[in-house]
């Protein structure tokens, strides 16, 4: 059984969603919505390691992993808090004064097990999102603790290169809190 407490304003039903370790964002097993109370029963998991993830309206989401069968008595509570909203600005790294309008921002999440060892470096969020005539997106309903990974492609702008770094052009790192981050694009070379 799962139990959902949300410190942000949200008002259940919250909708749940599991994956395996081997599974990231958007290959769920089970898609399920808690009742009025926050709870819900996940049936036929199997004996493993399991990442539920939770959303509701109004609040940031959360997440926890579980390894079944579980030892502790009682609900499984995933704690939800308020939400946070992302800026993220993409512009030409030589003229960073020009936003790019119509460039894609895709965002993954760091994923740390409560032991502190990492399943999967990162798992994406979301469908990529589209910035606006001044190169400005939002990204909406994360959770304050979220570690972030962007990385941005335009039509003319090279492809960001190296595994997993951010200090190069078209990627960036928004840490827990931060709330706007700029991601400078290079040029392709013709």
């Amino acid at each position: 059984e799962v139990k959902v407490d949300c410190d942000g304003g949200c008002v259940p039903p919250v909708t749940l969603r599991v994956a395996t370790r081997q599974h990231g964002e958007g290959a769920y097993l089970q898609v399920l919505t808690t009742d009025a109370a926050g709870r819900a029963r996940i049936e036929d998991l199997h004996a493993g390691r399991w990442r539920i993830l939770a959303t509701c309206d109004g609040c940031g989401r959360g997440s926890v992993f579980v390894t079944l069968p579980r030892a502790e008595p009682g609900p499984l509570v995933i704690r939800l808090g308020p939400t946070r909203t992302l800026r993220v600005r993409v512009v030409d790294r030589d003229t960073p004064q020009a936003g790019i309008a119509g460039a894609t921002v895709e965002v993954a999440e760091e994923l740390r097990h409560p032991d502190g060892t990492m399943p999967m470096p990162y798992a994406l969020l979301a469908p990529p999102s589209p910035t606006d005539a001044d190169g400005w997106t939002r990204i909406d309903g994360l959770a304050e603790a979220d570690v972030l990974r962007l990385e941005a492609h335009a039509p003319g702008y090279a492809l960001p290169t190296g595994r997993r770094r951010t200090d190069l052009p078209g990627r960036a790192e928004a840490a827990a809190g931060v709330t706007e981050v700029e991601i400078p694009i290079a040029a392709a070379r013709t």
